[in-house]
């Protein structure tokens, strides 16, 4: 599980380094992608799940865009 949860925060973290670089467009990563950054970066590097023993440090970039998204209010809203 370790493994699988690495390769999906690594994958994750290039997709942020494309956004920072602007590779990827922020809004189209943030409506498709934001809340699977954020329960990732939850369960596997702050502890959600359990000690992963991955190295936030080494991830700057996703831990740096899921906190941007934590901090915005959703522009989306579901229509009833």
């Amino acid at each position: 599980m370790r493994q699988d949860a690495i390769f999906l925060v690594n994958f994750l973290d290039t997709i942020a380094i494309g956004v920072r670089q602007k590779v990827y467009m922020k809004d189209i990563v943030k409506d498709n992608l934001a809340i699977i950054m954020m329960d990732a970066v939850a369960r596997f590097i702050e502890g959600g799940w359990g000690d992963f023993k991955i190295n936030k440090d080494h991830l700057r970039d996703l831990v740096a865009l899921v906190q941007e998204l934590r901090d915005q209010r959703p522009i989306h809203t579901a229509v009833p």
